[in-house]
């Protein structure tokens, strides 16, 4: 049963726990109501257990700032339950000192064990009197490793507050931005937030680590409501409004579709390649539109190609480069999606007030070259930034997007990565997906009634004087907004309204409104907010997908680490991100697992080397070149 203590540090509230040594038989009964604590053996075991666990913290170089101990009363301990008075035992005071000395003369006192540094946690993110270690906290006695994390994305954050809360506390992060949070990014257009990143959670559950974070930094209002697929209503190019029922009817037989194309890779193994998702999906639509009568057929069908527009912008790239056999790779979480109505920069608060000073997130550093080696001698890499400043590190995590990699990656690494990891690269689809936001000071429409569907047909989305506007499918009003409009495109039509100017944009948009309203008069917005990740030379794009060319295979092999492992070689370069994540690429809480996960992989080696990497010894570097592996 644990005895509880809380320290108090000059910097603030810190708690500990401490559990009995195996001396206290497990499971004895202890009535705290006929034990006389100042006589008795009981009164003796607490006594040597608080002034072991002192000796301990007192020669514990990570623990040297703590100045007091005191035991607190916890109904679940009898020891401390009818305790009429607290007993201190200050830090760096004469009488911790003659306790400690008295305790061994008596024999009472014995060395501190390995087995009893595992008894110390030590959080600065709590306010509990009580709170319980870490089973991953490594030795405070060890060497710890350097870790470098090049990116401050949530995947980076993560890792670093993984590795600072396990008590690897030399991490640096290196942002190239002057923000955190790399593709999260809110931002604020008049008196409301909108999202130039990721605009929502996907899968409102517990089984989501980004709704928890959420959850727990209290960002959202009971009771959480998920965001349906868009409902409004359907318009063509000719201003005819789509019956309701048929837009109903044709978005459950689309919806029926896509959950049948997801069970394609589940099947994938005993199945042909299916080819792309639009030559899958579109051949699905032709099969079922025969089954409504005929004049609702062409109806029917556009709402189903204004759905199909939707699904690409959430994938990010034209549907004609995406597997329809890997479509269902993704997992899709229960739930439904929900929004974040202080702005999805909020779950990063944790991971920042983890950070234990200003200057672990290194703003404004680009990286330019990684050199790293498994030979002898430390540092293992050296990380340079393209201000000239050099970081050394034993580990480094690597979270940039997949587009930096496919741009950087055959220069920034000195030695390069292996030819398997490079193919994965080449191979994983990287797409692009833009916001545009516009904001009128006298909408056209009725509050929480601005959503519509923009049904096109075949023939306007292969002509090409309809631009960019042909990948819009829906139009949504932003929640708790009265004024601002959110179209999402996602691929080519995305890269160009990048280059395209606000004025123009808005000029588009308004005659769309004008031409599938039949209404002249539509205003023009008087504000344009554009997202631009393509043109980011941190970004390149938005996130991955998998294309005609990369498997499941190839996501694995982006998330090995380099090197992988052989005999007693020891990884040096680690890779995070949400096109790392099994079954999740794509998403915030991908991501997030991602940082954690390699963060966990660094935890486990400094456990297993009882440290950070030693120098290997000559005879083993011959062994290992002898098999290959240096």
């Amino acid at each position: 049963m644990p005895i509880h203590y809380t320290f108090t540090r000059r910097m603030g509230p810190c708690s500990a726990s401490l559990v009995q040594p195996p001396y206290v038989q497990p499971g004895r009964k202890m009535d705290a109501n006929y034990v006389d604590y100042e006589s008795s053996a009981a009164s003796i075991l607490v006594h040597r257990c608080i002034s072991e666990w002192v000796y301990m913290i007192q020669n514990s170089p990570s623990l040297r700032g703590f100045h007091a101990l005191t035991p607190k009363r916890d109904i679940r301990n009898p020891f401390l339950l009818n305790r009429t008075h607290v007993v201190e035992y200050p830090f760096r005071s004469k009488r911790l000192f003659r306790t400690s000395a008295k305790l061994a003369a008596d024999g009472e006192f014995s060395n501190i064990t390995k087995e009893m540094e595992k008894y110390l946690t030590c959080r600065k993110d709590t306010n509990l009197e009580v709170c319980l270690m870490d089973d991953e906290m490594v030795n405070p006695c060890w060497d710890k490793p350097c870790v470098v994390i090049v990116g401050a994305g949530i995947a980076g954050l993560s890792a670093a507050q993984r590795l600072i809360s396990c008590g690897i506390t030399d991490v640096t992060v290196l942002e190239a931005t002057d923000r955190p949070g790399g593709r999260i990014h809110s931002c604020w257009m008049g008196d409301n937030i909108v999202e130039v990143g990721a605009d929502h959670i996907e899968g409102a559950s517990i089984s989501n680590g980004a709704y928890a974070l959420a959850a727990i930094e209290g960002l959202f209002e009971h009771p959480v409501t998920p965001r349906l697929q868009t409902e409004g209503l359907a318009f063509t190019s000719a201003g005819d409004l789509i019956c309701p029922f048929v837009t109903r009817a044709a978005t459950y037989t689309f919806n029926a579709i896509i959950d049948k194309t997801r069970l394609l890779f589940k099947d994938r193994d005993n199945s042909a390649d299916c080819g792309s998702l639009c030559d899958y999906v579109n051949k699905e639509i032709e099969r079922n539109i025969a089954l409504y009568p005929c004049k609702y057929r062409a109806h029917a069908a556009q709402v189903m190609i204004s759905r199909l527009i939707d699904v690409k912008s959430r994938i990010g790239a034209d549907l004609n480069d995406v597997s329809a056999t890997y479509f269902g790779a993704k997992q899709e979480l229960p739930g439904g999606d929900v929004r974040v109505r202080s702005g999805m920069v909020g779950i990063l608060a944790s991971s920042l007030r983890g950070m234990p000073d200003c200057n672990t997130i290194r703003y404004c550093k680009p990286v330019q070259k990684i050199a790293w080696s498994n030979t002898p001698g430390r540092p293992r890499a050296r990380v340079f930034c393209h201000d000239g400043d050099k970081f050394c590190a034993d580990y480094v995590i690597l979270t940039q997007s997949l587009g930096v990699l496919k741009e950087k990656a055959d220069k920034m690494f000195e030695p390069q990565l292996p030819k398997e990891k490079m193919d994965a690269i080449r191979a994983m689809g990287f797409g692009n997906v833009n916001h545009l936001y516009l904001e009128y000071n006298k909408p056209f429409w009725v509050w929480n009634e601005g959503n519509m569907l923009l049904a096109w047909n075949y023939d306007e989305l292969t002509d090409g004087s309809c631009c960019w506007l042909t990948g819009i499918g829906s139009i949504s009003e932003v929640p708790h907004s009265q004024q601002i409009i959110q179209l999402t495109v996602a691929g080519t039509r995305a890269n160009h309204i990048e280059s395209t100017d606000d004025t123009s944009l808005a000029e588009d948009v308004t005659r769309m409104y004008r031409q599938f309203l039949r209404n002249p008069s539509i205003p023009y917005p008087a504000n344009v907010l554009k997202s631009k990740w393509k043109e980011s030379p941190y970004f390149r794009g938005a996130r991955s997908y998998f294309n005609l060319e990369s498997t499941v295979h190839t996501q694995c092999e982006l998330a090995r680490p380099v090197p992988e492992g052989c005999g007693k070689e020891v990884p040096v370069l680690l890779f995070a991100g949400e096109h790392t994540a099994i079954s999740d690429h794509g998403t915030v809480h991908g991501a997030r697992a991602t940082g954690i996960r390699e963060a966990q992989r660094i935890l486990e080696l400094t456990k297993k080397l009882q440290g950070a990497p030693a120098v290997l010894e000559p005879r083993v570097v011959d062994e290992e070149r002898a098999r290959g592996c240096v």
